[in-house]
């Protein structure tokens, strides 16, 4: 790899790392004021966020709003650390680098879900409400977390499909080191051959002193 191509690795590497830590914070940062804001003043038009946060305490419940941005910010904690480790080893693919802040995406939805059921459970005790959503923001968190998992299942399928086209293109074997005398068969191919093949073919030392057919895709 030539010094250029190098240097356009690293900063493709790292910009993945900053888009990807910039939307899992954005998504954190949307799903705590949707769980604390948007959706009490949904859930009970026509009241001030004050006073639906007295009227709620007034009924022994708890918003819990500690609780919620605690549980909200792993997330981007995590974000923030794979942002370091990509920004000091950015070697890596930008493609690889995108997959964990994607996980972290997906789970988002889960996430959400579970932060926001104290609090819609303390409405729904103090106003007889749906303990659910009211306000329609959180779809938006919903869409991101189906997108991310659309992608990592795209991501999946591009990798397994390139292995197999190389794998083919290659005759299912790569030149390098060699193992009891016959070349390494390539990732992600299938065993043509094992200790029972009793086909034999010139070409190459196989297994038990006999030759083996290594020809044709794997």
């Amino acid at each position: 790899m030539t010094p250029a191509m190098n240097s356009t690795r690293r900063l493709s590497a790292r910009a993945v790392a900053l888009i990807g830590t910039g939307a899992v914070v954005a998504y954190a940062l949307l799903a705590a004021v949707q769980i604390l804001v948007w959706n009490p003043q949904a859930a009970v038009p026509g009241v001030g966020l004050d006073q639906i946060y007295a009227d709620v305490a007034a009924t022994g419940e708890s918003m819990a709003a500690g609780m919620v941005i605690a549980f909200l910010a792993v997330g981007p904690l995590l974000a923030i650390a794979l942002l370091v480790g990509a920004w000091r080893r950015p070697e890596g693919r930008a493609s690889v680098v995108g997959v964990p802040f994607l996980v972290l995406l997906a789970l988002g939805a889960p996430a959400y879900f579970w932060a926001n059921f104290g609090p819609g459970m303390a409405l729904a005790d103090t106003f007889f409400v749906s303990g659910g959503d009211h306000s329609a923001w959180s779809a938006p968190l919903y869409v991101t977390s189906g997108l991310a998992v659309l992608a990592l299942v795209g991501h999946v399928v591009w990798n397994r499909s390139s292995r197999q086209w190389d794998c083919q293109r290659n005759g299912g074997w790569r030149s390098g080191p060699t193992r009891r005398g016959g070349p390494v068969r390539k990732a992600g191919c299938r065993e043509r051959h094992d200790d029972s093949c009793d086909e034999s073919k010139e070409g190459g030392p196989g297994f038990g002193g006999r030759a083996v057919d290594r020809a044709g895709p794997c």
